[in-house]
């Protein structure tokens, strides 16, 4: 029996029929020990994948504060202080609102993003199992 899932795995051996004790708990021992080393693997790419994630979406929360500061320093202080409104203020707005709306997008899709990267990361068993599940071709070939 190879490239069944996992758990499903775990619970064949459990059901076999073994000489001895020592025979069965070797067995079980033996799928649950490749089965969590499967798991701990895919673990450390959860990590490695939600750390190449968070490392590629600093520059979305970056041109966020960018274009804050920019609306404030370039349209509200100068409005505040008393500038008139211009043709060119209202462009520059225009131009910064834009910007805002792509960088609110972009952040908005990181945050999607990132609660799937935690909901993995919270549970790299259940993780693992969905893999499994969905991806068959990939199982792990088991001792058992």
């Amino acid at each position: 029996m190879d490239k069944i899932h996992p758990d499903e795995a775990r619970e064949i051996v459990r059901q076999q029929s073994f000489p001895n004790t020592e025979a069965e708990r070797e067995a079980v021992s033996a799928v649950d020990a490749a089965v969590m080393d499967g798991i701990r693997r895919y673990e450390g790419q959860i990590v490695a994948t939600a750390q190449q994630f968070l490392d590629s979406s600093a520059i979305h929360t970056e041109a966020a504060t960018e274009i804050v500061d920019a609306l404030a320093e370039e349209i509200r202080y100068p409005l505040k202080d008393g500038a008139r409104p211009t043709p060119e203020l209202a462009a520059r707005y225009e131009a910064l609102r834009r910007h805002a709306e792509h960088a609110i997008a972009a952040l908005e899709s990181a945050e999607a993003e990132a609660e799937w990267h935690q909901a993995r990361a919270a549970d790299p068993h259940a993780a693992y199992s969905a893999l499994m599940t969905n991806w068959p071709l990939i199982r792990p070939t088991l001792p058992i």
